[in-house]
């Protein structure tokens, strides 16, 4: 190689005392490169020209990655000497076609990702390399390919985890839809820190509002961890409140979906409602669709915490349809206790948190059965409770 450097130091030098005629660096390196046979001879030159800016060099690269892959310079692949030189050679032609953006170079650079199976880290760098020119024909597919590599069946786990890190930053440069699940699961997947955190970054970038491929994760996830987690991506992402309350009215809905009666699934389920509630309720959603939900959780949530936060949510939402749930879960306590039957401790838990909600909701269709109470035999307390529910009403 001593020698070989030092032939190309000569060939350089007659080159430029020769030429006699202005040249950028760009133009001098790329005629030597032409000019020169041997693979390691074209290897250095390739190498000095990767630290030069010139955006002229457009033609150049596509041109050396055509003889790399199928020109000439072919040969040298399967050879086990000039292989790991070709290899090189290709990333970084791949690397500089990316950095320049040259968009007609995609079709070869996708060929690289397609016969690198033996070299994961030119394989990452080609596809980051169509994900900085933007070629967004080929985001599904690498869509696909990150897919795939989430499931974790690859048996060499460091070349699975090289080329998902590719995948993903490709992605997120493309900024397509149909990537965004492929990188919401890589964000949760079975990688390193490396690679599920440059996912999380690209969830977060990659489009302004996700609501629609986040409801769908929803919909279709089998975890329900995974659900929830698309739930929060979807609250700190870019989109508005309002897509954001309808994302957590999908998730409501797919917390009450009926399911086998498992145990650990009910649990799960649960914690979803809880999460989707919390959301409405920071947001001081006003989403209608959200209340045949919201009754469901106060009348039959899974625990007491369930009950609560749907009943806060129905007061937050403080709609007509919103306050009748209210008034009708009141107004059958009221009677309850008005028949002599007293309400338990829980109870209690669950009138007070109504009759707070219901001064939230500041609507007068509470007020017939906040009336009520005075009449029902509760304790002194519950009824300034009331009373003070009734003038914040009122005034």
């Amino acid at each position: 190689m001593t020698t070989v450097r030092k032939s190309l130091s000569v060939l350089l030098l007659l080159l430029l005392t020769a030429a006699m005629l202005p040249a950028s660096e760009a133009e001098v390196l790329s005629r030597l490169y032409r000019r020169v046979v041997s693979l390691e001879q074209k290897y250095d030159i390739l190498q000095s020209l990767a630290l030069v800016e010139d955006r002229s060099l457009d033609a150049f690269y596509t041109g050396v990655l055509d003889d790399l892959l199928y020109g000439d310079l072919f040969q040298y692949k399967g050879d086990a000497e000039t292989e790991p030189i070709w290899d090189e050679m290709v990333l970084i032609t791949v690397r500089e076609l990316g950095r320049y953006k040259v968009l007609a170079s995609a079709p070869m650079v996708n060929d690289v990702v397609d016969r690198s199976d033996d070299n994961a880290l030119v394989r990452a760098e080609a596809l980051i390399a169509l994900g900085s020119m933007r070629a967004v024909e080929f985001a599904p597919a690498i869509a696909m390919r990150l897919r795939n590599l989430n499931f974790n069946t690859r048996s060499d786990k460091e070349a699975a985890e090289k080329e998902a890190y590719g995948a993903v930053v490709a992605l997120d440069r493309m900024k397509e839809p149909v990537g965004f699940a492929s990188v919401f699961y890589a964000s949760i997947g079975w990688y390193s820190r490396r690679v599920t955190s440059v996912a999380e970054r690209a969830l977060a970038d990659m489009m302004d509002d996700p609501t629609d491929q986040l409801a769908a994760i929803i919909r279709d996830a089998s975890i329900y961890e995974h659900k929830i987690r698309a739930l929060t991506v979807g609250q700190a992402s870019r989109a508005s409140t309002d897509a954001n309350n309808r994302l957590a009215v999908v998730a409501l809905a797919e917390g009450h979906r009926v399911t086998e009666n498992d145990p650990g699934l009910r649990v799960a389920q649960g914690d979803l409602r809880k999460e989707a509630m919390r959301t409405l309720i920071a947001n001081g959603s006003r989403n209608e669709d959200a209340i045949r939900y919201l009754e469901l959780s106060a009348r039959k949530g899974f625990d007491m915490d369930e009950k609560l936060l749907a009943i806060q949510a129905l007061g937050v939402l403080g709609t007509d349809p919103a306050v009748t749930v209210l008034a009708d879960m009141l107004s059958a306590y009221n009677e309850r206790q008005m028949s002599g039957i007293a309400a338990n401790n829980e109870e209690l838990d669950l009138i007070r948190q109504i009759i707070f909600a219901m001064k939230l909701a500041d609507n007068e269709l509470a007020v017939e059965s906040l009336t009520e109470i005075k009449y029902s035999d509760y304790t002194p307390a519950l009824e300034r409770q009331a009373d003070e529910a009734i003038r914040s009403i009122q005034n």
